[in-house]
C-alpha cells in the first residue's frame, strides 16, 4: 500500500541530501553569514566538527520573528516569485539549509539587528524551538550546531575518520575564504587558532593561503559581451612538474563567486597541457562572471554543479585562452637557459628532464628529412619557441626542429632533387629519360 510519509521522516531524508557530513554544515552557515553582509566571521570547531560547529558574524542579524521561522523549510528572504530563481545573486536562496541542519543536530541561534535593543537566543531540536530567552548581544548572528547526526546513528556511523572529516571542513573553509577575500576570517579548532585572515586581496589569499609561488603561475583574463573571466594557471613548464608528489595540484572554479565543479573544463585544460607533457600536475584558479540569468544553480542540493547557458560559449573561449597561454609563455625551457641547439632534429624523452644541464647530451640526432613530413601528415600540434624552434610531440617524446637548419635542409633537398632531374636529361635529344625536367621546356 502506498502512503504519504510523515513530515518527520521526510525532513530526515531531505536533510541527508543536503547535509552529508559536518563540512556541509560549515559551508551553509558561512554562506548565510556572507549573505548577511558580514565583514568579520569566526569559525569554532570542536572534535572535528562532530561535537560543535559554531559560526559568529557581524552581519545585519535577524529580527525575532525572522529568527523563529528561519529554520523552517522553504523559508527564505531571497525569493519572492518564479523569476527570482533565474536572477540569483546570493549564496543561499532555497530556504533549506537551517531546516536541514536543525533536523539532524541540536542547534542554537543568537541574533540581533541594529534596530533591536536586545537579542534573542533560540534552542532548537528536531525542527522545534524547545527554549528561548532574550540576551545581550552585538549586532549579528551566532549559530551553534552540536552533536551532528545524534538522531541518525546509521548516518553518523558512515562518517569518515576524524582527521579526514576535518580535512573536508578545511577544504570548504578554503573555498569560501578564498573568494571572499574582502572579509576577515578566524578559524579555531579545539580552542586553538588555526587561521587568522584579515581582509586582503585575491592574489594574497591564493599565494599565501595555499603556499603557492606567484612566479610559477600565469595571470590571464578575457572579457566578452556576455561573460568575462580571469584566473591564475600553472606555467606549462616541465621543470615545474617533475612528477613531484609534493607539488599538490589545486584546481578551483568559481562562477559569480560561487565554487562549482565542471569536468568538461578540467578536460579542456588537461588535453591542452597534455599535448606537451603527459599527466602534467597543474593547478588553476579561474573566476567566471556573467548575468545570473545565464546560470542555473538549482540542479543539485549542494549547488556545486551548475548549468551554463550555451550562449556564453564558455568552453570555446576558455580553450582559446589556454591555447594562447601555452603559445605565448615559456613552454619548455628554463627561463635562464641560453644553450644553443645546432642539430636539425632532436628527440627528447620525458624521462630525461635535466635538459638545462646539457641539452645536446639529452637528444638523439635524426638525419632523415622525412621525419618532418611524418609529423605534418599526422596533423600534430606545433609550437614556436624563441622564434628558433618548432616543438611537437609524438607518443611519449618531445620533438624539436631547429628552424634555421630545417630550412637549409629543405632547400638542400630541393636543390638536390632539381640537380638529379637535370642529370636525367639526354644530352643529344633534350628529352626526359626518367621523370626529370624537359630541358627544352626551360627556354
Amino acid at each position: 500500500m502506498i502512503k504519504l510519509l510523515p513530515e518527520k521522516i521526510i525532513s530526515k531524508i531531505a536533510a541527508g541530501e543536503l547535509i552529508q557530513r559536518p563540512c556541509f554544515v560549515l559551508k551553509e552557515l558561512l554562506e548565510n553569514s556572507i549573505d548577511a553582509k558580514a565583514k568579520n566571521i569566526t569559525v569554532i570547531i570542536e572534535n572535528h566538527g562532530k561535537k560543535l560547529i559554531k559560526v559568529i558574524d557581524d552581519g545585519i542579524g535577524m529580527s525575532i520573528n525572522d529568527a523563529k521561522i528561519s529554520f523552517k523549510r522553504f523559508t527564505t528572504s531571497k525569493i519572492n516569485n518564479i523569476k527570482d530563481l533565474y536572477n540569483i545573486t546570493t549564496n543561499g536562496f532555497r530556504g533549506e539549509a537551517l531546516y536541514s541542519i536543525s533536523s539532524i543536530s541540536e542547534m542554537e541561534i543568537k541574533t540581533k539587528t541594529k534596530m533591536m535593543d536586545i537579542g534573542i537566543h533560540l534552542f532548537i531540536k528536531n525542527n522545534n524551538i524547545i527554549k528561548k530567552k532574550f540576551i545581550s548581544i552585538n549586532e549579528g548572528t551566532i549559530v551553534s550546531v552540536k552533536n551532528i547526526f545524534f538522531n541518525l546513528p546509521v548516518r553518523k556511523n558512515f562518517l569518515e575518520k576524524s582527521k579526514k572529516e576535518f580535512n573536508y571542513i578545511i577544504n570548504e573553509f578554503y573555498k569560501i575564504s578564498l573568494i571572499y577575500f574582502n572579509i576577515g576570517f578566524k578559524f579555531y579548532n579545539n580552542k586553538k587558532i588555526i587561521f587568522n585572515l584579515p581582509p586582503s586581496s585575491l592574489e594574497e589569499r591564493i599565494f599565501i593561503f595555499y603556499g603557492k609561488k606567484k612566479k610559477d603561475f600565469i595571470f590571464f583574463k578575457k572579457k566578452e559581451k556576455k561573460i568575462s573571466f580571469f584566473g591564475y594557471i600553472s606555467k606549462p613548464i616541465y621543470k615545474h612538474n617533475l612528477l613531484n608528489k609534493e607539488n599538490k595540484k589545486i584546481q578551483m572554479l568559481f562562477f559569480n563567486n560561487r565554487f562549482f565543479k565542471n569536468i568538461k573544463i578540467k578536460k579542456i585544460i588537461y588535453s591542452l597541457y597534455n599535448i606537451l607533457f603527459k599527466n602534467f600536475n597543474f593547478s588553476y584558479f579561474i573566476f567566471f562572471y556573467s548575468k545570473p540569468k545565464f546560470i542555473n544553480y538549482n540542479i543539485n542540493p549542494l549547488k556545486t554543479k551548475i548549468e551554463i547557458h550555451k550562449d556564453l560559449n564558455i568552453y570555446l573561449l576558455l580553450k582559446e585562452e589556454i591555447k594562447n597561454i601555452i603559445g605565448k609563455y615559456n613552454i619548455f625551457f628554463n627561463e635562464n637557459c641560453n644553450e644553443k641547439i645546432n642539430n636539425p632534429f632532436f628527440i627528447y624523452s620525458k624521462n630525461n628532464y635535466l635538459i638545462k644541464q646539457n641539452i645536446e647530451k639529452n637528444f638523439k640526432k635524426i638525419n632523415n628529412i622525412q621525419l618532418f613530413d611524418f609529423f605534418i601528415k599526422k596533423n600534430l600540434y606545433f609550437f614556436l619557441q624563441y622564434k628558433k624552434y618548432l616543438i611537437s610531440n609524438y607518443k611519449d617524446k618531445i620533438i624539436f626542429f631547429n628552424l634555421d637548419r630545417l630550412n637549409k635542409r629543405i632547400l638542400y633537398d630541393s636543390l638536390t632533387r632539381m640537380s638529379r632531374a637535370f642529370n636525367t636529361v639526354s644530352p643529344s635529344s633534350g628529352k626526359v629519360l626518367s621523370g626529370g625536367i624537359d630541358s627544352n621546356a626551360m627556354h
